[in-house]
């Protein structure tokens, strides 16, 4: 399989992971929102946070390219030496579990920066004032 879908499918995993992450804790903070409501408030606000990081995380995967000869690690050359061919193999498994934690990350910063959906929880589903009353 291509190198770079599965890089790709990694980062999507990653970006997908995050956002399942602040769901379950914005539901967490809110007592007074159900976890479906927060899912499609979270979409429906978030999507330019998570465009943004699918974007970081392609042009992390042109500059990768710079740096790696990923077309190198696709082929299987039975040509080579034993431990030419465990190199590759590890190589290729490092950059899968590494592009599933920069998806992570590039979601986890992005959101950082863009991220309104918490703050548009919390002013939606305000729970009722607990005013202390004099007598």
């Amino acid at each position: 399989m291509n190198i770079y879908l599965l890089m790709t499918f990694g980062c999507i995993i990653g970006i997908i992971l995050h956002a399942f992450v602040a769901i379950r804790n914005i539901n967490k903070k809110n007592p007074y929102t159900k976890l479906k409501d927060v899912a499609k408030e979270y979409w429906s606000t978030e999507w330019l946070s998570v465009g943004f990081s699918l974007f970081c995380f392609f042009v992390l995967l042109f500059i990768a390219s710079e740096f790696i000869n990923l077309n190198h690690i696709d082929k299987i050359n039975y040509s080579e030496p034993l431990k030419e061919r465990l190199i590759h193999f590890k190589m290729s498994n490092f950059i899968k579990a590494t592009s599933v934690l920069a998806g992570y990350f590039a979601d986890s910063i992005v959101y950082g920066f863009l991220g309104k959906t918490e703050q548009a929880l919390n002013e939606k589903f305000a729970g009722p004032s607990i005013e202390k009353k004099d007598e």
